[in-house]
């Protein structure tokens, strides 16, 4: 006496649905943490620098861009050709031999961006997670 079962597939998990929600959840993880890093360090040097440029020369040239599948914040040194990034933030060779130590506005930030990565990320995965669940 044979027995047939017959097992059904449905839902995101099995349509293909849930991966490409997947690399779409990636990306906008990615995505928030780098603007919010960049927000950061743009807010750290407005309240450190005492006398800024009209327009902020240096400020303008911090921003997100792709480098790769990965989203990076920099201040687009070498093509910005802005030399003085590290003088600024306290990490240069001159700042040891001057009474200027640094802003460090992006040391801040990445502290900043490590203690809020999880709350950033939550409400993106737990979209997720309600979708791959067919919610």
């Amino acid at each position: 006496m044979a027995q047939v079962i017959h097992v059904s597939t449905r839902g995101p998990l099995f349509t293909g649905v849930a991966e490409a929600e997947l690399a779409a959840t990636v990306t906008a993880v990615q995505r928030e943490i780098a603007e919010y890093a960049e927000y950061q360090w743009q807010m750290n040097m407005t309240a450190s620098f005492q006398h800024p440029s009209d327009p902020p020369r240096y400020q303008s040239h911090v921003n997100v861009h792709p480098r790769g599948s990965d989203l990076v914040v920099d201040d687009g040194y070498p093509g910005s050709g802005l030399l003085y990034g590290p003088w600024l933030e306290g990490v240069g060779s001159r700042n040891a031999t001057s009474r200027f130590k640094g802003y460090f506005a992006l040391r801040r930030a990445a502290s900043s961006v490590a203690q809020k990565t999880a709350a950033i990320a939550a409400p993106i995965i737990s979209a997720f997670t309600r979708k791959a669940n067919g919610g």
